[in-house]
């Protein structure tokens, strides 16, 4: 569905954190930037051996493209 404009809200996490926020999104930002910055914040999260949000911490986190269902140890590159 298509829109005219979107918004980034920041929720707070804890009970002393400032109340929410909201900005409209830059006319230039795409649905690519949002992902590739999701990516960037799983891949720093999966290093750091933290959780990834939805995303159990189950991985090895040796590398941050591994293939799903593949042996310990073995991992597809690109």
């Amino acid at each position: 569905m298509p829109s005219a404009q979107g918004l980034i809200v920041r929720l707070p996490k804890y009970q002393n954190d400032p109340a929410w926020e909201a900005m409209p999104v830059p006319e230039a930002l795409t649905v690519e930037d949002f992902r590739a910055a999701l990516r960037l914040w799983r891949w720093q999260r999966r290093m750091a051996g933290q959780p990834e949000g939805d995303r159990p911490p189950g991985r090895s986190g040796n590398h941050p493209i591994e293939t799903v269902g593949a042996p310990r140890g073995s991992r597809r590159i690109g």
